[in-house]
């Protein structure tokens, strides 16, 4: 019957009884026969792997976004709090207030041990 059919191909998909053991008696009914079941099977199989496959693929894209996104927010924090120890370092710099720094405010700052100013652009990787 129909319903005997089906449930023996489900038994041959999921592997509740070999499938080789349908195909010897497909094949002692007719070769054609066997070779459709053998397609089925195939079919099935390569069906099943491959939305299994995409499944796994779909996740480990969304994660590698989800990473570059992560470094992403990381490297603009990061920016951002260099920008403000930049513009710290330039009101230090500026002694008499006035907005910019001069020629001499500069020399003085540099050569003023305690700021160690090179190491502090080293530790922001600046040049």
């Amino acid at each position: 019957t129909i319903w005997s059919s089906m449930y023996s191909l489900y038994l041959a998909i999921t592997a509740g009884r070999g499938w080789g053991d349908y195909l010897d008696l497909l094949y002692a009914v007719d070769v054609s026969v066997a070779a459709v079941f053998v397609c089925f099977l195939t079919f099935c199989l390569f069906g099943v792997m491959n939305v299994v496959t995409s499944v796994f693929v779909e996740s480990a894209m969304q994660s590698s976004q989800h990473y570059k996104d992560l470094l992403l927010q990381e490297k603009m924090v990061n920016d951002r709090l260099n920008v403000r120890h930049m513009k710290e370092i330039f009101k230090i710099m500026d002694v008499d207030g006035s907005g910019s720094i001069s020629a001499d405010e500069m020399a003085d700052f540099l050569h003023r041990p305690e700021f160690e100013l090179q190491s502090y652009f080293e530790a922001l990787d600046i040049s």
